[in-house]
């Protein structure tokens, strides 16, 4: 980070790392925001969306402590998931490529994959396998990772 904050000089630079470089310790976050440093990560929690407010505050008068990210995780997961399986029965995932949700850490946004000979025989029907497509966009900007997608 140092030879790219030499290197830059007065040029405009913006660099794009891994979601693991949201845990470094031991760096100055001077050089995060120089470099405007960009990361993806698949969540994402905003401490300041209201929503995510309410769900810590239930959370804590229920459970006495905060929430780590596995429970924003395992709620958006049950939440969307249960709601699929309300409103579609078990044959959510023929529809699932249509269902979009914003939810605490994360959207869900689902794409099928065919493979490319059934596409090329037109085949769609034959998924291989549904992947969320969705990734979080952070930049780094006031000395804090926000979300900007």
């Amino acid at each position: 980070m140092r030879q790219l904050e030499i290197a830059k000089g007065k040029n405009d630079v913006v660099i794009y790392g891994m979601p693991r470089w949201m845990e470094y310790d031991r760096i100055s976050y001077d050089y995060f925001e120089n470099l405007k440093l960009h990361v993806s990560c698949a969540n994402f929690v905003d401490k300041d969306d209201i929503k995510v407010k309410e769900f810590i505050k239930k959370f804590y008068e229920e459970y006495g402590a905060l929430p780590e990210e596995d429970a924003f995780k395992g709620y958006d997961l049950t939440l969307y998931f249960g709601r699929q399986l309300m409103k579609h029965g078990m044959y959510f995932k023929d529809v699932i490529d249509t269902e979009t949700e914003q939810m605490l850490s994360t959207k869900f946004d689902f794409e099928r994959n065919v493979t490319p000979e059934d596409a090329a025989n037109e085949r769609l029907d034959k998924v291989n396998y549904l992947e969320n497509k969705y990734v979080n966009i952070l930049k780094f900007e006031d000395y804090y990772f926000q979300k900007m997608n």
